[in-house]
């Protein structure tokens, strides 16, 4: 029965319970409502984002396949030596891009030596092209590597460095066949996997065919051989040639990487001995047993050009590896001396190769590295720089590559070290001079009878004492000669 409404009374009050019971409904409807749209919500979310798989998971990527979801989701943490910070990034950040995946480690001076040339790439290609170093290593290691190394070029591109750490999960899905570092895998801006690649093939013209779209050619990496290389190079054929005692030289074998080793076979009793894809000046110096033709300031160039020659990646960074690399191999019986391999070496290098190397000695105008009395007061500088044993500074500038230096003697006999700043070592040769004076040495310029490397085009004995000789980075050449 309705109870009537007093004068003054409002109808809500007199109606308060059933307002309230109507209030109760609708917001545990709405409790309701809201918990059904955020379960759809996050069963929607892992549907469009899949979870980042496990490496176990992770199988190889064929050359040419699309790059699964899971792996373009998964989560990466990206490390900038700037700050020390990290943060987390996807490879679908950068979808739509060409994309090289820049394998290296702390330990790898190759790595080290070909960053440079990868910030110019990004610099070049900035708006297509992203390359995104990736290591194994910690932030610890990676951190502690660039603070310590005060060496050019690292402080150069330190201010733009990022690289992705703690990495296992892009390296199996990218491995390299050959095992080694540094290499890149390429993604083109289609998401389709290019291929692994090592530093020598990774051109700028490469890199503007993919950026435009155009199908590339990259060669096939291969494994380090397991066999001798004349068995390997048959490999895809049906057929293999038995070989037990032989030795091979050819030209470069494109994928294949610069693998140099020494294997023993006991079972079929021999030594087996390779080395792939090296320069010819390293193969010299191999069969020669000696450092002279990998240092420039101690090496006769009697060759139509010497330049060509120089595998110094920065010295002479328009080497052509493909033309001026070779491979060696050579199969003898376990216990065959040394000496006598070296020097089927040498003579196969001599025969095959249209140049002939040997040792010869000539008087050469040097820097003698000399005693000149004691240490002046103040001699120490307050720029950064080190302790150094004479020994040390004169192979430093033995091997100085962006200027010319004669060959470099200590002859002083002294065992302790000297300062020398960074300035005297990356200067001209009057810097290193006035470091030294200050500390009671001195460069004095004086002739000696070296050995030297000599290489000449063509087999005719060469009276090397009576030529005149000019020095160039790439070692001397004649007088009247070109060296280019």
């Amino acid at each position: 029965m309705k109870r009537k409404l007093r004068v003054g009374e409002s109808y809500a009050l007199s109606t308060r319970k059933p307002i309230y019971l109507t209030i109760k409904y609708f917001s545990l409807l709405a409790v309701l409502s809201l918990m059904c749209l955020y379960a759809a919500k996050q069963a929607s979310a892992q549907q469009a984002e899949p979870a980042a798989p496990a490496v176990a998971d992770i199988k190889p990527i064929e050359k040419g396949s699309s790059i699964p979801d899971g792996l373009w989701n998964a989560p990466l943490t990206s490390w900038t030596a700037t700050n020390n910070r990290t943060e987390t990034i996807t490879l679908d950040d950068y979808r739509g891009k060409v994309i090289i995946l820049d394998f290296w480690a702390t330990w790898c001076k190759s790595c080290i030596a070909n960053m440079p040339r990868m910030h110019e790439l990004q610099s070049q290609f900035q708006d297509d092209v992203v390359v995104l170093p990736v290591t194994y290593e910690s932030t610890e290691i990676v951190d502690a590597f660039f603070t310590r190394t005060k060496k050019s070029p690292i402080p150069e591109w330190k201010e733009e460095f990022r690289s992705i750490l703690n990495d296992s999960l892009i390296k199996a899905a990218f491995p390299n066949p050959n095992g080694t570092i540094p290499y890149f895998a390429l993604i083109g801006r289609d998401g389709l996997f290019q291929g692994p690649i090592t530093p020598i093939y990774l051109t700028n013209h490469l890199i503007s065919q993919l950026i435009e779209g155009n199908k590339v050619e990259i060669p096939r990496l291969r494994h380090a051989p397991v066999e001798p290389l004349m068995d390997w190079s048959f490999s895809d054929n049906d057929w293999q040639l038995p070989v037990s005692y032989h030795t091979m030289l050819s030209g470069y074998i494109h994928g294949a990487g610069e693998p140099a080793k020494l294997k023993i076979d006991s079972a079929k009793d021999i030594q087996w001995e390779y080395y792939i894809n090296q320069p010819l000046i390293r193969l010299f110096g191999i069969a020669l047993k000696s450092p002279l033709p990998g240092q420039a300031n101690r090496r006769i160039m009697l060759v139509d050009s010497a330049m060509r020659f120089d595998a110094h990646n920065l010295r002479n960074p328009a080497y052509n590896p493909f033309l001026y690399n070779y491979c060696y191999e050579a199969i003898h019986p376990i216990g065959t001396p040394m000496e006598k391999v070296r020097a089927q070496l040498l003579v196969n290098l001599n025969t095959w190769t249209g140049v002939t190397g040997q040792l010869v000695t000539k008087q050469i105008p040097c820097l003698v590295i000399q005693r000149k009395g004691k240490p002046k007061s103040g001699s120490l500088q307050n720029n950064e720089g080190g302790w150094f044993t004479l020994e040390t500074i004169a192979w430093f500038l033995n091997q100085r590559y962006d200027i010319i230096v004669p060959p470099v003697l200590d002859e002083t006999g002294f065992q302790g070290k000297v300062w020398m700043d960074d300035l005297a070592r990356k200067g001209s040769i009057a810097d290193v001079r006035e470091a030294l004076r200050r500390q009671g040495f001195d460069l004095v310029e004086e002739n000696r009878d070296l050995e030297m490397f000599l290489l000449t085009d063509s087999n005719s004995e060469v009276e090397v004492g009576q030529l005149s000789l000019t020095q160039t980075k790439y070692g001397y050449v004649r007088e009247e000669g070109s060296y280019e």
